[in-house]
């Protein structure tokens, strides 16, 4: 009898590492791009006419559609029914449609558009939001302003459909694993704690399961090193 072999992509080293790197890379990217604008804040207020508020509703509108418009409850829906792969890639697209759009709007090509005209003329009141202080647009904005301020909430969408079709990593195979247990060793300063704390967050994030069956350690280093005459001690706390 002739038996036949068939190796999923996932059972391939290659795969599994390209598709964690596209994940990293994806996760960096997105978040890069919006703590990346606050530099530019001041080229935008001279080239642009922005002004603080003009720069920090635009910057502030990435959660709109996710929190005020029930985005998120969409975002799940779309992973339950179409599964994690369709929803990574529609995220991709997402957040790339939305960083042209925010692109494009602080773009020369951008004045003196039909676009420019329209957002001058609209958008300058949405009834609710307004009342409540949260809308993403107001009277007076600049159009440019606005344009940018509708690329982050479409780009903020992406982000968190990214986000959503991560956690369907944390249902990962344990009896894959290769190694016995995860050991954490970070320097015993403020900046060892912080780097612990976002090492932690990660695997409970995205395999919690490794937390739960006791598969992570984090190695304490001593605080003071004690010599006297021919002894050393390493001493852990005060």
């Amino acid at each position: 009898m002739t038996e036949t072999l068939k190796t999923a992509l996932n059972d391939k080293a290659w795969a599994r590492w390209t598709a964690l790197l596209l994940l990293a890379m994806a996760m960096f990217f997105s978040y890069i791009f919006m703590d990346i604008l606050s530099p530019i804040k001041d080229l935008m207020q001279s080239t642009r006419g922005w002004d603080s508020t003009a720069f920090g509703t635009m910057q502030g509108s990435e959660t709109f559609l996710n929190v005020f418009v029930f985005f998120l409850i969409f975002a799940g829906i779309i992973l339950d029914k179409m599964g994690v792969r369709f929803t990574a890639l529609l995220s991709g697209v997402v957040m790339l449609v939305g960083a042209a759009i925010n692109w494009y709007a602080v773009t020369d090509m951008f004045i003196g558009s039909g676009l420019e005209q329209w957002f001058n003329n609209n958008l300058n009141y949405i009834p609710g939001f307004d009342e409540l202080g949260i809308s993403p647009f107001y009277e007076g904005m600049p159009a440019s302003a606005k344009f940018a301020a509708v690329g982050f909430l479409i780009f903020g969408c992406g982000v968190e459909v990214k986000s959503k079709a991560n956690k369907d990593i944390s249902s990962f195979n344990l009896d894959a694993f290769r190694w016995s247990k995860i050991l954490i060793c970070t320097d015993a300063d403020v900046d060892g704690f912080q780097i612990r704390t976002l090492i932690l967050t990660m695997l409970y994030r995205l395999t919690p399961t490794l937390i739960d069956e006791g598969y992570v350690y984090i190695a304490e280093s001593p605080l003071y090193e004690i010599t006297t005459k021919d002894k050393t001690y390493f001493a852990y706390s005060d």
